[in-house]
Order: structure tokens, then sequence, then C-alpha cells
């Protein structure tokens, strides 16, 4: 008789390390999945206690991972109470691994970590709204309520390094689900992954720490106040949620704890919204509507990216709709919209619609005051996990893919936000040894540039000719598998930028030879059947508008006088079908774009 074995081997393993004191513990787990197609795309950590289990955090990867050793470190301001961990990993065939680590098998050491001393000082709000804001602050995720990543000021290279926090964090460490703000002259971000719980405000010209201060658990996101007063703090949830502090307001120059409350898991950025702030909670699946003085307008069921804001309404992801729409003040549920899966980066506010894309699903923009389609756009891979961002007329959505596993390939596509169609997508890998690397957030600055850092290379892309007109190395010892998800942030003329290993502080000018401030951006756009040139004038004056045939004939002359900003002129001449020339002028300038006419039958 022929006896068979069958050996199970689990693709999840984990264990969990406690500090002797009982307020740090590392949470280590593996991966090994045999395809791609079986590949993790994000890990949720689970904390069992007294009949209850309550969300610690989610660590998202880039692109479904096959094989990887990764560590959560969990601060907390209370001491370990005792309860059941569980590693959740969900695949990205839908299906689901758990890893049990129970109580018992939670094994304790001493990991060199001192025991917070841990106070609260109560002082009023104290807000400043018109009592000189920082106009160059950074004061949440994305710079704006609608997350459209464009610093409204002129940045140029080359970039000089400033200063470098090494030790912020590690490989695999989860470091780079942080987001930070800068304001004051100040970076507040958390001390280092081992240290989340430890909150700073670094000079921006120096790295030196100013002020430091302990919160309840892993500090994962900071938001200025529009009057720069208040400095809100996000944190994973601490060993006792039931009743930890996770949401502060302190004094952004002294640190001092104003109020705080108990909203279990705060990871995503808030928004603030005059003075209001929009407070998504994984740990309650809720969004909070809360004023300045900690008073809770409303809340509702909502997912986990943050929310964006225009014109009176909050647009939240919720679990059974895909995204809701609420009147800002009251929360009256204004229209929802019903996807094919659960959005998992925050949406794009921007011309007046929402951009979003769930799970393995196209990318859609809504309109804002209605919820109706306005466009789908199927171009780019569904398997996207970076978020769109949006200026000059342009919206941008960055993806990549895997070589062995370890190196992203990037992949940038460039979409009209009038009609959702792809202007173009390029591929970047053009410095000698570069090896593709972990992507980083895009951001936008004056002159239609796109800065786009990622942890190989810092490039410097012209959106309209998506021409590549700087680019420097980034320092590695080894490949950087994952950049951080919510930096580059830009503070007056820094750019601050972060990966799974270090904080890195660049010096950027405010002049360039390499651009010209007086020169237009020009693009051309089809749509239903028509011709639109799109012109971005940095300065008002008199502009001239020639439209040539290919055999250099003037055929049309148009001029006026414009004001800076964006401007949308239709084909004001009758042409036959064909290839022509517009030029377009100032007093000094000129640039040329080639446009087709097609007459469709």
């Amino acid at each position: 008789m022929n006896v068979f074995v069958f050996f199970i081997f689990a693709s999840l393993s984990a264990s969990a390390t406690l500090d002797k004191s009982g307020h740090l513990m590392f949470v280590e787990y593996s991966i090994n999945e045999p395809t791609k197609d079986e590949g993790v795309i994000y890990v949720d950590i689970l904390f069992h206690y007294k009949g209850q289990t309550y969300k610690v955090a989610r660590h998202r990867y880039p692109e479904p991972v096959t094989s990887i050793v990764d560590t959560f470190p969990w601060v907390s301001k209370d001491k370990w109470e005792g309860g059941d961990l569980e590693v959740v990993a969900k695949r990205a065939d839908g299906s689901v691994e758990r890893s049990y680590i129970s109580e018992q098998s939670i094994a304790i050491r001493d990991l060199g970590y001192e025991p917070p001393k841990f106070e609260h000082e109560l002082n009023s709000a104290l807000v400043k709204i018109d009592d000189g804001p920082d106009p160059y602050a950074w004061r949440m995720l994305g710079y704006d309520p609608g997350h459209t990543g464009y610093y409204p000021f002129s940045l140029y290279p080359p970039l000089d390094s400033l200063w470098m926090l090494p030790d912020w964090g590690h490989p695999g460490s989860w470091i780079t689900d942080v987001s930070g703000a800068a304001g004051h002259d100040m970076l507040f971000i958390p001390k280092s992954a081992s240290q989340w719980n430890i909150l700073t405000a670094r000079d921006i010209e120096t790295g030196e720490i100013i002020w430091q201060r302990r919160v309840t658990a892993n500090a994962m996101t900071t938001v200025l106040s529009e009057g720069d007063s208040i400095l809100f703090v996000g944190t994973v949830i601490g060993y006792t949620p039931w009743k930890d502090t996770t949401f502060y307001a302190l004094d952004p120059f002294t640190g001092k704890f104003k109020w705080g409350r108990s909203f279990k898991t705060v990871q995503e950025s808030p928004i603030v919204v005059d003075s209001l702030v929009y407070v998504p909670s994984y740990g309650l699946s809720r969004i909070f509507c809360v004023n300045y003085v900690g008073d809770t307008l409303w809340s509702k069921w909502a997912g986990f990216p943050s929310p964006v804001f225009s014109d009176g309404i909050v647009f939240h992801t919720a679990p059974d709709s895909v995204l809701n729409a609420r009147d800002w003040l009251t929360g009256e549920l204004l229209w929802n919209f019903a996807g094919r899966g659960e959005i998992m980066f925050n949406p794009l506010l921007y011309k007046n619609k929402v951009i979003f894309t769930p799970s393995n699903d196209v990318l859609y923009a809504l309109n804002a005051n209605f919820g109706q389609i306005n466009w789908i756009n199927r171009d780019y891979p569904r398997r996207n996990y970076n978020p769109a961002q949006g200026a000059f007329g342009i919206v941008i959505i960055g993806s990549g893919w895997f070589i062995n596993d370890s190196v992203v390939i990037t992949h940038p596509y460039f979409i009209d936000s009038h009609n959702g169609s792809t202007l173009w997508d390029s591929t970047f890998r053009t410095i000698e040894n570069a090896v593709g690397g972990g992507d980083g957030r895009l951001l936008i600055t004056k002159d239609s540039l796109l800065w786009y850092p990622k942890t190989d290379v810092a490039y410097l892309i012209k959106i309209f000719d998506h021409r590549i007109i700087y680019s420097i190395p980034m320092p590695l010892n080894d490949i950087v598998m994952f950049g951080s998800d919510y930096f580059p942030i830009f503070y007056k003329n820094n750019l601050i930028y972060a990966n799974e290993d270090y904080v890195l502080v660049f010096k950027t000018d405010t002049v360039s030879s390499l651009i010209d401030d007086t020169l237009p951006n020009l693009f051309i756009s089809y749509k239903n059947g028509s011709i639109f040139f799109h012109l971005t004038l940095l300065n008002e004056g008199n502009i001239s508008f020639q439209i040539y045939d290919v055999g250099g004939r003037l055929l049309s002359t148009m001029e006026l006088f414009w004001g800076k900003g964006e401007h949308e002129i239709p084909l004001w001449a009758k042409l036959k079908e064909g290839v022509y020339l517009l030029v377009v002028k100032d007093n000094n300038n000129f640039i040329s774009k080639k446009f087709f006419v097609i007459n469709r039958r």
C-alpha cells in the first residue's frame, strides 16, 4: 500500500517581541508566495483583547509582493496588558491568509527602549486665523484639501542637500506610511522608526530638534490649522484602545497639549477647511468633523483614505457605496457612487471633479456637485497604488511594475482633465546605472513642472512636452524598494524627501536658467470633434497667436491681452484637413506646437 504524505507550508508566518518596559513591541512577519497573482497587496495587524478586536494598522504595498520580511514597530504610552495578535494578509486574487500570535508566544527582551514620561498640559486652542499665518506652510497631505499636489510657488533645480536623517527608518519599516507637515520654519515628523511615538519639530534648515513630544502611540500624520497655530496629530492605536488618546491638538511652537480625542487609529491625513478638521478614523471606520476646540459636529461611517473638499462638500470613501459626498457643516448625504472595489488611496478634487480609482478598477472622474460620471480612463494598469494629482488642466497618475520582485519601473500617465483622454505616458529610466527604484509621490510647482523623486533618482519633468529637464541620483547603500506614500513635501524653497531608510532635505532655487519664467505653456486637446488650445501664462500681457501651414504660409493671426493663469482658446480659423503649426508669442519669447485637423464625416 502506498502512503502519501502531504506537507503544507504556510506562506505567511508571524511573531512578536515585547520590550521589557512593556511600551514597545515589534511584530514581524514573512511572506512567501509562489506567484505574482498570489502576491500580498496589504497586511493588517489585529489586536484581540477581552473579547474585542481592534485594527492596529494596515501596511499597503506598491505592488503585490511574493517574498519579504517586514516589521511593524508598535509604541504606546500605556504598558502592554496582554492579548493576542493576528496578522492578516490580503492577496491580489482576493484571498486572505492569517497568522495568529498568542499572548503566551510573545517573547520579552530588552530592546533598549526608554519608558515614556507622559503629561497633559491643558490650554485653549488660541487659533490665529488672521494673525500672520505662514503663506508657504505645507499644512496637509497634497498641500490643499483637494490633495492636488500643486504647490503654487516657484521651485527650480539644482537640488542641494541640506541635511539627512539617516536613522528615520529601516528596510521594510512602515515609516513609508507617515505623512508630515511644515510651517514656521519647522518640519513635523516622528523621531524614527523605533520611536514613532515621539513627535519632533525640526529646524527646516539644519534638522535640529526644536521640541519633541511623546504621544500615545505611533504618530502617523501631522496637519497644521489654517491659522498655523494648532498642530493636529493622528496616531496608530495604542495598547489600550478603549481609552487611548489617538488624535491630538498641539501647540506647534512648543509641542504642548491643547486637547485630545479617542478616535482609535488615525492613520490617514485629516484635512483642514476654515475652522473645521475632517478626521478619518481607520479604527472606528468613521469620519469625524471636529472644530478647533475639539467638539465633534458630526461623524459618519467611512472608509480608510483621507477625504477631500470643494465648495461646501466633503468627499470621503465608504465601505457600502465607495464614495460619499456630504454637506461640510451638517454631514447630510448629498450623493454617493457605487463602484466595483474599495478605494485604497485618497481621491483627488480638481476642476470640480472627484477623481479616484477603486482597487483593480478604472480611473473615474465624477461631477463634484451631482456625482455623475464625467469621464473614465481605462489606459493605465488596474493594479495601481498611487493617487492622482492635478494642475494646468492635466491629471497625472503614477504607475509601475516590478522586475524580479524588487525593482519598480516608473510609468506615469498624463490625462486631459476635461475629457479623460490619455495625452501621453512615459517610462523614466534615463540615468546611467539607474535601477528603477520605488515610486514616490508626484508633486507639481509653477511653470508646469512635475517633481518625481523615486528611490534611486529624482526627476524634474516639464509637463506639457514631458521632457526630463533635470535629474539627480539619490543616495543608496542598496536598492531601497519602497518610497514614501506621502513624501516629498515642499516648504519655502525646500524639497523634503523620504523613503523607508531616511529623510533627506534639499535646498532648491527660486530662479533658473533652465526655464524661462516668461515663457507661456501650451498644449492642445481634441474634444467632441473640436480643437482647443490650452495656454498657461505666468505674467499678463499681449499675446499673439499665428497659424501656419506646412509650407510656412501664415494663414491666420489673433492678438489679445491676457491675464496670467490658465486659458482655453477654441480654434478660431476655418481650416481644411491637414497638419498646421500654432505659434504663440509674447514680448520676448515664443512657443510652437503642431496640431492636426481631421474632418470627420
